[in-house]
């Protein structure tokens, strides 16, 4: 059994547990059986895991997961933490008793026998004295993107018109309500179709509907989607934070515009932007209506503006060879 140790809620977002669920499916295509061990149960969630036939274990505080750890050490091929929450402590007293995979996006401190970060220009130097057993093996940078492999069928679109925004299942800062009230004022004859997923969750879901409900602007609502696949294959430009999602877009070849709405974003959407792989507007307390407008309009009026973007694919190496090893 592998047991992964992850949180998806409004104020979490889904982003951990997507990337948690790329080594779920992998774990699963092998026969085994995988557990998700969280703090809060919900049912989107639920329907969601349900659907992949992985399983939900719910327990109330991290205290209640450990002894569940404990109790089921036994039938326990691996633990998978990707949790902010969780320190050296929590991971040290699995340690000694199971493999530990920890993924992490922070350059924290880890007791575990894997670490995977695929922040972009991650290295080993930036973990330095930080993982605390010596033998600790690591993946790092953008080439061991933990990508759902439903996205590796993804045709590029070259639709412009079609623009997907996109700030998290939940979006919890509401940014999809600033970037819309922006390009309502700029771009509202522009006959563009914006789509927008969320999640029955979200904190923003009922301004959300008001807002489109007044709007000029031709905006597509899509709730609790199981995954973007459809979206990907629809539009070929996407504005949204450079958290989890942005490398998948990324690597199903959209045009990407980058708005940080989260603090460890930041570092993200620079080196995407260094890297020739996204446009980076800034953080959305201080996003320029002016230059939001001016980008998208240059991407959709000239032919051959982002189309370098859109050529550069993540390139993919496995994870799950090193992955398989641990069980």
């Amino acid at each position: 059994m592998i047991v992964i140790i992850c949180d998806a809620t409004k104020d979490i977002g889904y982003g951990h547990l997507k990337r948690c669920l790329a080594l779920a499916f992998f774990y699963r295509k092998l026969g085994l059986r995988v557990i998700f061990l969280m703090r809060y149960r919900s049912a989107v969630v639920k329907n969601l895991l349900g659907q992949h036939g992985i399983g939900l274990v719910v327990r109330s505080d991290h205290g209640k997961c450990l002894l569940y750890l404990f109790e089921k050490k036994d039938q326990i091929k691996l633990v998978i933490i990707d949790h902010y929450e969780i320190g050296t402590g929590f991971e040290k007293s699995i340690f000694n008793l199971l493999p530990v995979l920890v993924i992490d996006d922070l350059c924290r401190s880890h007791w575990c026998d894997l670490l995977v970060d695929q922040t972009i220009n991650r290295t080993v130097q930036q973990y330095d004295k930080k993982l605390k057993d010596t033998s600790t093996r690591t993946l790092l940078g953008i080439g061991y993107t933990l990508i759902d492999p439903v996205y590796r069928t993804i045709k590029t679109n070259q639709d412009k018109r079609n623009i997907l925004i996109t700030f998290g299942a939940t979006d919890s800062e509401g940014a999809v309500l600033k970037v819309l009230e922006i390009l309502e004022n700029t771009m509202g004859d522009a006959g563009l179709i914006f789509h927008v997923p969320l999640s029955s969750m979200s904190f923003c879901l009922d301004s959300f509907l008001k807002l489109i409900s007044k709007s000029n602007l031709d905006i597509r609502l899509y709730q609790d989607l199981p995954d973007l696949c459809s979206l990907y294959e629809k539009c070929g430009i996407a504005i949204g934070a450079p958290g989890t999602s942005v490398l998948e877009r990324i690597f199903c070849g959209l045009i990407n515009l980058t708005v940080v709405v989260a603090e460890n974003q930041k570092e993200v959407g620079e080196n995407l932007a260094d890297q020739g792989l996204t446009i980076c507007l800034g953080n959305i307390q201080t996003l320029d209506a002016e230059k939001l407008t001016r980008k998208l309009k240059q991407m959709i009026e000239i032919p051959t503006y982002g189309a370098e973007l859109q050529k550069r694919r993540s390139e993919e190496r496995r994870v799950g060879k090193e992955c398989a090893s641990m069980c």
